[in-house]
């Protein structure tokens, strides 16, 4: 890894269901947020099914950040939300339920 990202990147540990823990490390101010899966799990259907439920709670207080911002006449960004999913077909269930 280049030297000139260390100093951007940053690893939490924390739950996607707590909003203290959403709030804590600021993901509002992030450019981008990688959900990683567990890559050795045993059942990659269910690991996906969390990851993708992980990815729409972050989306949802993203989203509702981003209309507090609007509210109060101030520029939101928009953060990317990148997910590690194992099995090729959770691709659609992920585009399925967005929609």
């Amino acid at each position: 890894m280049k030297e000139e990202y260390l100093s951007k990147l940053y690893y939490i540990e924390g739950s996607t269901l707590d909003k203290i823990d959403l709030s804590r490390c600021h993901i509002e101010r992030a450019k981008a947020v990688v959900i990683l899966s567990d890559k050795f799990s045993f059942d990659a259907e269910h690991e996906d099914i969390k990851t993708i439920l992980h990815a729409m709670i972050i989306k949802k207080y993203l989203n509702q950040i981003e209309k507090k911002e609007k509210d109060k006449n101030k520029d939101s960004k928009n953060t990317i939300v990148c997910m590690q999913l194992l099995a090729p077909e959770s691709i659609t269930h992920y585009t399925l339920s967005v929609n």
